[in-house]
């Protein structure tokens, strides 16, 4: 089993709600699209890079195989979901740790308050 860790230090940012929007097209559509808060997109951006750099330094290759991973949020403030932070993850781990979220076959996710902020993620799957 392969194993990747790394900690991401900074204040953890849940997943936040989409804004939607409706424009009107000149064909007489309408065009809808779902557009993530840009404070959600720059956390996980952060989280990216960082993932990006381990899996640089490991040969990690995001592959289509089974994955399970471990998530513990420092945070200082009692503010956000677990599951909303878990969301911001996975989606910042796409096509990076993994060929897509849907091949995540458990999550485990930890809220510590008041130690620090960041969120410390380890990753496994079959060799």
């Amino acid at each position: 089993m392969k194993v990747l860790s790394f900690f991401v230090e900074g204040r953890p940012v849940p997943k936040g709600r989409p804004r939607v929007v409706r424009r009107l097209l000149p064909n007489g559509r309408w065009l809808t699209r779902a557009i993530t808060p840009k404070r959600t997109q720059a956390w996980e951006m952060v989280v990216r890079l960082m993932a990006q750099s381990q899996c640089s330094q490991a040969g990690w290759r995001a592959e289509a195989v089974p994955h399970e991973i471990d998530i513990v949020v420092h945070r200082a403030a009692r503010r956000g979901d677990a599951d909303n932070f878990g969301k911001a993850v996975l989606d910042a781990l796409n096509g990076v740790v993994w060929a897509d979220d849907s091949h995540v076959r458990r999550v485990s996710i930890e809220l510590v308050d008041g130690q620090g902020t960041g969120i410390a993620v380890t990753v496994r799957r079959a060799a």
